[in-house]
């Protein structure tokens, strides 16, 4: 019985300990955070002011807004991402950072460049297309009618992390195009 206790005391011991180190830490670890979001919306910005005539040309805007995961979701799983995004009519286009599987996968973060349709047959129309055309590397996210193109990135490879995301997207929009995305988000079922 003794030694529950003291497991007890020694976890209480360490919680106390977390809180106190926490209560000075806490702030600077924020402001690391949101120095880092806002690097990295920076960069997706960067990304996308380039493409966005050919994006505009697919969805029929170029106001992109920012997205992202919240500590609380983070914290009910593993995976979170920071995004840009701009909606048309019927569709919108998104380019993104994404972890997923944090403890488990040996893949640092995912660059994605996606689409998401209003309407599951749209949706559906467009992912057939694509997958027709470009088998399995098109991501399809069926719950979220959003289907993407994503490249893996390796520790080594963080350099490179701006250009690769750019690659991505550049193939993304091809991909798009070859299957005349417009043609099959403006058709009728």
């Amino acid at each position: 019985m003794r030694k529950a206790k003291s497991e007890s005391a020694d976890i209480q011991h360490l919680r106390s300990a977390l809180v106190c180190a926490g209560l000075s830490t806490y702030p600077l670890a924020m402001q690391a955070i949101a120095e880092f979001r806002e690097e990295v919306f920076s960069m997706l910005e960067r990304v996308a002011k380039p493409r966005k005539p050919a994006i505009s040309q697919m969805v029929g805007s170029t106001e992109f807004k920012r997205n992202s995961d919240e500590v609380d979701a983070f914290l009910d799983g593993t995976d979170t991402f920071l995004s840009i995004f701009t909606n048309g009519a019927s569709c919108a286009f998104t380019i993104y950072l994404s972890w997923q599987d944090v403890n488990l996968s040996p893949d640092l973060v995912r660059v994605r460049a996606g689409i998401w349709c209003d309407k599951r047959a749209t949706f559906e129309k467009v992912t057939e297309a694509l997958q027709d055309r470009f088998g399995s590397k098109i991501i399809v996210q069926a719950d979220d009618y959003e289907c993407c193109l994503e490249k893996a990135i390796q520790q080594q490879q963080i350099g490179k992390l701006e250009s690769d995301l750019g690659t991505v997207c550049d193939a993304w929009i091809r991909m798009l195009r070859t299957v005349n995305f417009l043609k099959l988000i403006r058709s009728k079922q």
